[in-house]
């Protein structure tokens, strides 16, 4: 397996400062597990960002809400555009959970900066290329009810291929939870070192080989023995990604997906048997923010 360790390395390391640049993050304290008042999906017009919608509609009538409002964007939207009076100055005391590639998340992020929003969690999302792992998630996460790496790791396990999911968790609360004991159904986990610990959980590598995925010594890493083997909700199983996806990012929007981490650091790095299609590389963003 071929590795790029900068490529892996830049995906943790500066995932966080990318995610959170300009946008507030909801403070600890407040409550942000379940929304305040009604939910709006926001997405752009690709096949991929439906997929989404559809997945995370599945959720929200699992949680016996109606079928969520949906806010098509039509990718036209500018500087001098009139999206903040349309989209956010009506629906005060509204979750929004929304998807749209790099591009038009850059203008949409510099739009939303004046517009009293607040982020509960924000993701980057990577697939295909010529990499090691054919999907590559960061996110960040205000507070631990909104961790939704494990559910994301435990859907992607259903197809079973190379993927690398990382996550901060921005929580200064000191409460311990059985997270720090816990893991994924086939995973085994360890504890890294250093200026902020890290838990790392494996699947069909070894310690030595992911140690040599992040340039990490060994000394650093100790094994984690784990008391509880977390089982995140699944929904209707699609061989479809996108769906996946729009189901635990509505999950963690709605409240419905329990966390299983306080504040750190996670990673979840796991080499499949199946072989993906060679595909061009594409990146996009996915957020749930409180407006």
């Amino acid at each position: 397996m071929e590795i790029d360790r900068r490529s892996l390395l830049k995906t943790i390391l500066v995932g966080g400062a990318f995610l959170a640049a300009g946008v507030p993050l909801r403070t600890t304290g407040e409550s942000t597990e379940k929304p305040r008042g009604p939910v709006l999906l926001v997405i752009g017009g690709s096949r991929r960002d439906a997929a989404f919608a559809t997945g995370a509609q599945a959720v929200a009538r699992m949680a016996g809400k109606k079928t969520v409002p949906v806010y098509k964007l039509d990718g036209r939207f500018g500087p001098d555009s009139d999206l903040i009076s349309a989209l956010f100055y009506p629906r005060r005391q509204t979750r929004i959970i929304g998807i749209m590639d790099d591009g038009m998340y850059t203008i949409f992020h510099e739009l939303v900066r004046a517009a009293d929003v607040c982020l509960v969690c924000l993701g980057r999302h990577g697939y295909g290329g010529n990499m090691a792992f054919t999907h590559r998630h960061t996110m960040l996460s205000a507070l631990s009810g909104q961790s939704i790496a494990a559910a994301v790791a435990s859907q992607l396990s259903l197809i079973d291929q190379n993927f690398l999911v990382s996550e901060t968790v921005l929580d200064n609360r000191s409460a311990t939870n059985v997270a720090g004991n816990s893991t994924l159904p086939g995973f085994t986990s360890y504890r890294v070192t250093g200026d902020r610990p890290v838990r790392l959980h494996l699947s069909g590598l070894s310690l030595s080989e992911a140690c040599g995925v992040f340039g990490l010594s060994l000394a650093r890493v100790t094994h984690c023995a784990t008391s509880v083997v977390y089982h995140p909700q699944r929904i209707a199983p699609s061989a479809n990604w996108y769906e996946l996806l729009g189901q635990t990012v509505m999950q963690a929007g709605i409240g419905v997906q329990p966390s299983q981490l306080t504040s750190g650091s996670q990673v979840f790095l796991h080499r499949g048997s199946a072989v993906g299609r060679m595909s061009p590389a594409e990146t996009f963003v996915t957020f749930v923010m409180d407006v």
